[in-house]
């Protein structure tokens, strides 16, 4: 025999012929029915939550896929174009497939609302960052006119896991593109910067996150210390200050170069910048008095 004969796979049987297979099993007229389709007929929803894939991602995907199948079928619903599909949920699983070059692929029909499957579909699978998540919930409410409370329900989040999803809204437009490109810092950290009022503070914390050199804590700190107006010190006390600083400085020098924790970094770069704005207010304030001369 050949060794092409003997090197030969077998035909790989169809999603038809396997399903065709399962007839012995008996299930209720209101199962959602798996329909095999071609690939070229779907497209992606132009609308839909998820906006950032990961191609490396979608390779690992199609190399288990190829090896394990398509463990779950995609969902689509009609479009308005005949003979074609858009995806609804699992636009990752048809990326993966299409990477593998297979001409059709399986999936559910769904006549429910687009929008809200695809949301809750990403949101059980923890697929969508904190951006997309926010603008798809926040859309959603706009769709259909629901509350916080409303739309909590509807997704399986609290009121208050809502609102903080909204607020993400008030973040700085730098902050949204520097996110995905950001690994480490979570939407815990990133609510946190939500609720600091000033856009240059915000970007100064968001700075010393992006370097390590701020958590959820310290933000969390920073943002209550924000605005708060303190009683001035008494003229001894200020005195004091001279010397104090005289002891830090020694200390500074005694301190080999690289050997600071990630704790002590965080608060000499806060004392750095507070001095910074003391003596730009001082400088300030001494200009104002000679002009007033």
């Amino acid at each position: 025999m050949p060794s092409s004969a003997r090197s030969a796979k077998p035909a790989r049987p169809t999603l038809r012929d396997r399903l065709a297979a399962d007839s012995l099993f008996k299930t209720s007229v209101d199962l959602p029915k798996i329909v095999e389709l071609d690939l070229a007929t779907i497209d992606p929803d132009p609308d839909q939550p998820r906006r950032h894939f990961d191609e490396q991602a979608i390779a690992e995907l199609a190399g288990s896929i190829d090896v394990h199948g398509l463990l779950q079928p995609i969902l689509v619903r009609r479009s308005e174009t005949p003979g074609r599909w858009v995806i609804v949920a699992g636009e990752r699983r048809w990326r993966a497939t299409r990477f593998l070059e297979r001409p059709t692929i399986a999936a559910i029909v769904s006549n429910g609302d687009p929008l809200e499957i695809a949301l809750v579909e990403n949101l059980q699978r923890e697929q969508l960052g904190p951006f997309e998540e926010a603008a798809a919930v926040e859309r959603l409410m706009q769709d259909k006119g629901w509350t916080q409370d409303e739309v909590g329900r509807a997704v399986g989040k609290r009121q208050n896991t809502v609102s903080a999803l909204l607020s993400l809204s008030r973040l700085p437009e730098r902050i949204r593109e520097e996110y995905a490109a950001t690994p480490g810092i979570g939407r815990s950290l990133l609510v946190e910067l939500a609720q600091v009022q000033e856009e240059a503070e915000q970007l100064r914390l968001w700075d010393l996150a992006k370097s390590g050199l701020a958590t959820v804590r310290q933000v969390r700190l920073a943002r209550r210390s924000e605005g708060t107006q303190k009683p001035p010190l008494p003229a001894a006390k200020a005195d004091r200050l001279s010397d104090t600083g005289r002891r830090l400085l020694a200390d500074l020098d005694r301190v080999a170069p690289g050997k600071l924790d990630p704790s002590t970094r965080v608060t000499l770069q806060m004392l750095w910048e507070r001095l910074g704005r003391m003596l730009a207010a001082q400088h300030e304030e001494s200009a104002a008095s000679t002009s007033r001369r």
